[in-house]
């Protein structure tokens, strides 16, 4: 049996953004030399959507915790 990361791996391209679109939870977005990438958690790990700067779908990554690091100086803790 595969685990879900590996299912989403082998998920087609296709699908992966409507996987994500349903199930996973958007948690930010960032900019990088130009390009508009969106940060979502999918049942267990994250996944980055990379958008050209004319909104054309360029890539979908798998990332690990310890390359978070460019979304961390984002994170605003509110307290009530």
């Amino acid at each position: 049996m595969l685990s879900i990361r590996k299912e989403f791996e082998n998920t087609p391209y296709c699908y992966k953004l409507r996987l994500l679109t349903k199930y996973g939870v958007y948690l930010m977005k960032r900019e990088q030399t130009g390009y508009f990438i969106y940060l979502f958690g999918y049942k267990g790990f994250y996944v980055e959507v990379w958008y050209t700067p004319n909104e054309e779908l360029c890539k979908i990554k798998i990332i690990d915790v310890k390359n978070l690091d460019p979304y961390l100086d984002r994170i605003v803790i509110v307290f009530a």
